[in-house]
């Protein structure tokens, strides 16, 4: 049993248009009265907001984990790398770590005395234990006047020898900022790699880097410049020491406007299938300096499909401030209520302004929940009557069932057929027993309902073969099908 969910428009059948013998035009699978559009997220009040001394009023990026029953989340709190978890994702405990001190306490949830760097980590099941979790992130190393990467120490050393007058300095170092490895044996204590850059690249957002053990290649998205703007680039390795450069894989489109951005990634795998993937862009509109969170779909990891230019995350309002700033961070994980969750950071921040104080119990900076029922990213919705075909899909299941969603007076109707319309373009019959006709018409909202034909539900008959699936629907949404 299979789900494909309505995330973009290659699943959909194109259309083809043949001529009878009569010279009578006829057409085949042709989509028509739909629409692809995404689901505005249903947005949490704030879960978790920067209410320690050491986290000074600031959030940043984090990443969130699910295991077993609990959510646990490494997050950049003022400078700090801060740890905290849930067993509902609503309530948060953060819990004292006596890792790291501040202000002469070690009585804190400070995980680790960065920040930035080791907000995003993976687990690395080929590694040694000391290096079993790895992170990529942002760090500034010395350079010599061939722009070779330079010991620290060594500089530290020269540096004692400097007259104050740069023209007198015989060493010549040089700082630039760079791609760190960073590994770990907990997730907690973090070591920095006594290794020269990872790769040569400016990337002051956060980096999503994993393991992929089929093909054994570390993976990573990160914030590159490309045209003068930033965008999103891809990029794989063998060695997780020596990275290439990335190529752009995703970047704005000229639908979102000459001045936006994508400023961040959100790389998330689509729960339930290894080879569907999305990405959560945050993408800045420098003229409004605002940031709010798209949708896109791929089935490699390199291109990529927008169901939509509008935000699937828009701004809303923050305890009645509005948002300036939205950033998402890995994972999409399941709620306890069976939703899917997205946190993403709200501000009330714009991009270019310093943050400001506000009275005690407010906060510009918040984690909230962006929420969805399962398989509800995206749809294809007809706002009148429309219809369209699902290209072959194996059968693997007995039985077809629908995530759908009408409107008041709307219906869903389906009818198979074991193959669509090719070269040359020919009517293709509808299986017997599953015609529109036959179809016990669909209304209501559900999340998993069987489809059926005069009260029959059986495709056992169907297994092991491809089977085409047309779709008639009016005033109404379908999400995804599972066959």
């Amino acid at each position: 049993m299979k789900t494909y969910p309505m995330l973009a428009w290659p699943i959909v059948h194109y259309g083809i248009k043949g001529y009878r013998e009569n010279g009578q035009s006829f057409f085949v699978d042709a989509p028509e009265g739909v629409d692809l559009v995404v689901q505005r997220a249903d947005c949490s009040p704030p879960v978790l907001v920067p209410d320690r001394p050491w986290e000074r009023g600031l959030l940043n990026h984090f990443h969130l984990v699910r295991e077993g029953d609990r959510l646990r989340l490494w997050y950049s709190g003022g400078d700090y790398l801060c740890y905290a978890e849930s067993s509902n994702g609503f309530r948060w405990e953060k819990p004292v770590l006596n890792r790291v001190e501040f202000d002469g306490s070690m009585a804190n949830n400070i995980a680790f005395a960065k920040g930035w760097p080791c907000v995003c980590w993976f687990e690395d099941g080929n590694a040694a234990p000391e290096q079993r979790f790895k992170a990529v992130g942002l760090e500034a190393c010395w350079i010599d006047k061939e722009g070779k990467e330079v010991p620290e120490s060594l500089v530290r050393d020269a540096m004692t020898h400097r007259t104050g007058n740069e023209e007198d300095n015989p060493v010549g170092f040089d700082i630039r900022s760079a791609m760190a490895g960073y590994v770990s044996p907990d997730r907690f204590r973090w070591t920095k790699l006594n290794v020269p850059s990872l790769m040569d690249l400016f990337s002051d957002t956060q980096a999503v880097v994993w393991y992929d053990p089929a093909s054994r290649l570390y993976r990573g998205y990160f914030r590159m410049g490309w045209a003068g703007k930033r965008a999103v680039g891809y990029a794989e390795t063998a060695d997780f020491t020596r990275w290439p450069l990335p190529r752009v894989v995703f970047h704005a489109a000229i639908q979102d406007g000459l001045d936006t951005d994508a400023y961040t990634s959100c790389y998330c795998p689509y729960p339930g299938d290894a080879d569907l993937r999305l990405l959560f862009p945050a993408m800045y509109h420098h003229v409004r300096d605002t940031v709010d969170i798209h949708l896109a779909v791929s089935r490699d990891g390199q291109d990529w499909d927008r169901p939509s230019f509008d935000p699937i995350i828009p701004l809303g309002e923050m305890d009645g401030l509005p948002e300036q700033s939205l950033y998402a961070s890995p994972d999409l994980v399941t709620l306890p209520d069976g939703r899917w969750g997205l946190m993403y950071l709200s501000t009330c921040w714009p991009h270019n302004m310093d943050p400001t104080p506000l009275p005690k119990g407010q906060y510009r900076f918040a984690y909230r929940w962006a929420r969805w029922q399962p398989h509800r990213l995206a749809g294809i919705a007809a706002k009148a009557e429309g219809q369209f075909t699902i290209l072959p899909q194996p059968c693997q299941a007995g039985e077809l069932r629908l995530n759908y969603k009408t409107e008041a007076g709307g219906w869903v109707r389906v009818e198979l057929a074991d193959r669509a319309g090719g070269y040359p373009p020919v009517e293709v019959a509808p299986l017997p027993d599953h015609t529109f006709d036959q179809c016990d018409v669909l209304t209501g909202d559900a999340l998993d309902r069987v489809v059926t034909w005069r009260g029959k539900r059986d495709l056992s008959p169907l297994q092991g073969k491809n089977v085409a699936i047309h779709i008639r629907l009016h005033r109404a949404t379908v999400f995804s099908v599972t066959l």
